[in-house]
């Protein structure tokens, strides 16, 4: 038996960046990454009418990517739009390639305004390829207000997604023309495609270069309990029966509770506690919690350690086996920043004890 304690598409294919060119001209893929072949509707034979899909530029709003950019500069605490609005999602190269720096910049915690970011994007060559100074530096001019920044950049992110979906339905409708056209397979690409239309854009994950993180000033991880236990940590306390598990485990809450030391351990200032106990009876419970506070050298305040047992509840005791016992106990936490469960064999009723799967749920 044992005790736990814790401290709680493809690749996408993107364009040369334009706002006035038709989709016909694109030949050859934007320098800022990687795209699939792309054949022109225009290449292939003459249809008998014409297509007004040529003539038709590509969803993007310039203003709203503009603002962006220039909101940022003018309030850094705004770079949090260019997680909605991600640089694959600008229209045109010299945007994307400004908020990859500003990115960069953040991540660095250097401060982002005309001088750094030019001087960052003279630095990496990409300078003219951004538009230049003069460019840059027009940015914020005419800016509204940097309070609508979201909405600028759920815009953006929209345009993005039309566009993706008219690169999709000209991949069908090129398709549709070949020699061996498949209906079942265009079918099930016209069925993917209506889904992935339906849906909203998915949020996107952030990154960070090797050499970015390297630079990043990181904090080091506080102790719950030094030397042994760092917050986002978990440790397992395990033994045979009867051999003063819960006395220990129940040691360990009060120290952190108090802000005290148990064993040598110390907890650099108090946090709050909640344990949960899934087998003693209240009355021994009791006993025992009252010996380990009669011997502590510090004294938790009110409210920080909070205890979960059976005998409190009138209904059946949550199983952490189960999806709906483990948000019971969540719903518990109630600012908890240290959670003791004693035990888990005793709070995991579902599955074998020894058998490794039995344990995957939790």
């Amino acid at each position: 038996m044992h005790i736990d304690f814790a401290a709680t598409q493809k690749t996408r294919t993107t364009r040369p960046a334009t706002s006035s060119v038709p989709l016909a001209s694109f030949a050859s893929p934007a320098k800022s990454a990687p795209v699939a072949s792309f054949v022109p509707r225009a290449s292939l034979a003459p249809l008998a009418s014409p297509d007004p899909f040529l003539d038709r530029a590509l969803p993007s709003n310039l203003e709203a990517a503009r603002a962006i950019l220039g909101g940022v500069l003018l309030n850094n605490d705004r770079i949090s739009a260019l997680a909605t609005a991600h640089p694959d999602d600008f229209f045109l190269r010299q945007h994307q390639i400004i908020a990859r720096t500003m990115i960069s910049l953040s991540l660095l915690n250097t401060p982002i305004d005309l001088v750094t970011l030019t001087e960052e994007l003279d630095r990496r060559g990409a300078l003219e390829d951004a538009g230049g100074v003069a460019y840059i530096s027009q940015l914020a001019d005419g800016l509204p207000r940097t309070a609508n920044l979201d909405h600028y950049a759920r815009i953006v992110r929209q345009k993005s997604h039309l566009r993706q979906v008219a690169f999709g339905a000209e991949a069908i409708q090129l398709a549709a023309l070949e020699p061996d056209a498949d209906i079942a397979d265009l079918t099930q690409r016209i069925q993917n495609l209506a889904e992935a239309a339906s849906r909203s854009p998915q949020p996107r994950l952030k990154s960070v270069t090797s050499d970015g993180l390297l630079q990043l000033e990181v904090a080091a991880r506080e102790m719950v309990l030094a030397p042994v236990l760092p917050t986002q940590g978990l440790g397992m306390l395990y033994s045979k029966r009867g051999l003063g598990k819960t006395y220990m485990s129940l040691s360990i809450a009060h120290a952190v509770a108090s802000g005290g030391s148990f064993l040598g351990w110390t907890a650099p200032r108090a946090r709050p506690v909640l344990f949960v106990d899934g087998e003693l009876p209240l009355s021994t419970l009791k006993a025992r919690l009252a010996a380990v506070t009669q011997g502590a050298e510090t004294q938790a305040e009110p409210g920080m350690l909070r205890l979960i047992t059976p005998d409190l509840q009138t209904g059946a005791f949550p199983d952490l086996a189960t999806a709906e016992g483990q948000s019971l106990i969540e719903n518990a936490l109630d600012g908890a920043e240290f959670v003791i469960l004693d035990n888990l064999s005793a709070l995991c009723r579902t599955g074998k004890e020894n058998e490794g799967e039995s344990w995957l749920p939790v």
